[in-house]
């Protein structure tokens, strides 16, 4: 059984998998982590058998020491740590300096191309917004990176004195705004709407025909709505061949990196 973890800038997630049969996963905020130890003695309940690996994608580097004791006082194994390499499971990166890229984004970059081989978009929508550029080749000519819709929102509320909402969400079929609620929601979700919609064109810019949007994130699903809306409102459904919503993508893409690294607990 593999243990596969990816750590992010709100919180945890993670899944148990044997084989390709996911057996148990779950999620944790910031606010409700209580720890390493408990986590780790957490999952210990739920394994079936014996865990041979412990995969881990993390953005915050800081942690890894706390994680890596308190994984191997639970399992006396040493965790995986992926990380951003130049070339990996055939893609190049397009970044010149590879570790500036937040390893979250490789992962999901490799996940995509290894599922489709295909010109598209891979869109993470999560704490910051990424929008990556994938050729079928296997060649990635960069992205863009935002502040995510509570990022944005946080942004707006400190810095003003009359736009205080205590919530906002994406809406499916921005307007414009008659109240400042929806004037603040239609202008959040327009801004990345947007930033997608040009990173199309950027593709089809470069003689790319029909690509895919592959969407994770916690965001994932209301971009995946607004997206359809969009194109299918004004007739443009036939600009991408499928727009594709894959929750586990930077999972995925966790597996194909050790495999590509011939990562073995042994030699940890």
């Amino acid at each position: 059984m593999i243990l596969e973890i990816d750590i992010g800038n709100s919180g945890l997630k993670w899944r148990l998998r044997e084989g390709k049969t996911i057996t148990v996963q779950g999620r944790s905020s910031r606010e409700q982590f209580s720890g390493y130890d408990a986590f780790f003695d957490g999952i210990g309940q739920q394994i079936n058998g014996s865990l041979q690996q412990v995969l881990v994608s993390t953005v915050v580097p800081t942690e890894q020491q706390a994680l890596t004791e308190a994984c191997f006082r639970c399992f006396r194994l040493s965790p995986w740590y992926a990380d951003v390499v130049p070339a990996c499971a055939g893609v190049v990166n397009g970044y010149k300096r590879v570790e500036q890229m937040g390893v979250d984004r490789w992962m999901a970059i490799l996940a995509a191309h290894n599922l489709f081989a295909a010109d598209c978009l891979v869109v993470d929508g999560g704490t910051a917004l990424t929008v990556d550029l994938l050729l079928a080749s296997g060649e990635h000519r960069g992205g863009y990176i935002v502040p995510g819709l509570s990022l944005m929102r946080h942004a707006l509320f400190r810095d003003t004195d009359r736009v205080k909402l205590s919530e906002i969400s994406y809406h499916k079929q921005p307007n414009v705004g008659q109240s400042t609620q929806t004037a603040v929601a239609s202008g959040l979700s327009n801004m990345h709407l947007g930033l997608i919609l040009l990173s199309l064109e950027e593709l089809e810019s470069q003689s790319v025909q029909t690509p895919r949007i592959i969407l994770t994130g916690g965001c994932a699903k209301a971009l995946n709505s607004m997206l359809h809306a969009y194109l299918g409102n004004r007739g443009e459904q036939a600009r991408v061949k499928a727009i594709e919503l894959i929750p586990s993508l930077v999972f995925d893409g966790l597996a194909l990196a050790a495999k590509a690294a011939n990562y073995n607990p042994g030699n940890c």
